[in-house]
């Protein structure tokens, strides 16, 4: 790993071809940085590895993959706390925000 813009730009091993990287970008936000870009998120990057985990799984199951997808489960539920931490310490009135049927502002899959 190469880090190009320390929290935001990153070049990756590519795994086939020694040499050769793939890019992942994060969001940088122009109000607050000099140089911002669109990119990603971590929680987008974390959907995307859920996604490859159960796709590994189904190629040759491992029980330790449903501790994986757990934990990275876990950890995008952790950002996703955070935000909401954020919107309370800085006054966001959290309270208009139109909660689904059930009186949660997240509507759980079917």
């Amino acid at each position: 790993m190469v880090i190009e813009d320390e929290g935001h730009i990153y070049k990756l091993d590519n795994q086939t071809t020694i040499g050769n990287t793939c890019t992942l970008t994060f969001y940088k936000d122009s109000e607050t940085h000099n140089n911002g870009h669109l990119g990603t998120s971590n929680q987008e990057v974390l959907r995307a590895l859920i996604d490859r985990v159960k796709y590994l799984d189904n190629e040759d199951p491992n029980p330790l993959n449903k501790e994986i997808i757990r934990n990275l489960r876990e950890t995008l539920i952790l950002h996703e706390i955070k935000h909401l931490e954020d919107m309370v310490k800085t006054n966001h009135p959290v309270e208009k925000i139109k909660p689904y049927v059930d009186g949660h502002l997240i509507k759980p899959l079917d």
